[in-house]
């Protein structure tokens, strides 16, 4: 009777098994909004764009919002536009407002009836870069209006950037400018030596 017990548990087990595991990969699933590159050092005076996209759902969004944290010591932000795939059409849409002082901009929200897939753009954000330093940037929710999909609640994971400000002096040169810069140096060299040895002879 132990024995039956015992492979009667053995049974379900093999049969629950893929199942919870499957279950388990899909609760932790990583949905991810995110800045969609990493810019190298930018120039104090320039006005650059980054976009944030949201990444790997595992279904449409209906909607959702955010928060931008950056350091005022560094950047300032000129705009903030959504994407249009959201725009197309969509309701309860908001930029958010924009707080240079305080290094933020708060409640972003967009919502859509249209299908904007699983990897998606949201909005960019147009920054200029006023002093030299390291400014991190993250992204948070709007709790006035959270992620959700086909009415239920996403909580999606949230990437953080940095952005280095340089001064126009102190702007590395790339390593295959470098290199070019080098060649071109031997080039020349080899051929002040060829046409002194003609002259020579």
């Amino acid at each position: 009777m132990q024995n039956s017990k015992l492979s009667f548990w053995r049974l379900l087990s093999r049969l629950l098994g893929p199942t919870l595991i499957f279950s388990l990969a899909a609760s932790t699933h990583a949905q991810i909004v995110r800045f969609e590159s990493i810019l190298p050092p930018v120039e104090t005076g320039v006005v650059f764009e980054l976009t944030v996209i949201g990444d790997d759902f595992t279904s449409s969004p209906d909607g959702g919002g955010l928060n931008v944290s950056f350091n005022p010591e560094h950047l300032r932000v000129h705009s903030v536009s959504i994407d249009p795939v959201w725009t197309a059409q969509g309701i309860g849409l908001s930029t958010g407002s924009i707080d240079n002082a305080a290094g933020t901009i708060e409640g972003i929200t967009f919502n859509s009836f249209s299908d904007v897939g699983n990897t998606f753009p949201i909005i960019f954000i147009s920054l200029e870069s006023i002093s030299t330093g390291k400014s991190n940037l993250s992204l948070s929710d709007n709790a006035m209006n959270p992620w959700a999909s086909n009415g239920l609640l996403v909580q999606p994971e949230y990437q953080t950037t940095q952005i280095s400000s340089v001064s126009s002096t102190n702007i590395p040169i790339p390593f295959w400018s470098n290199l070019l810069l080098a060649a071109a140096l031997i080039f020349t060299e080899r051929h002040r030596q060829r046409n002194r040895y003609k002259k020579n002879n």
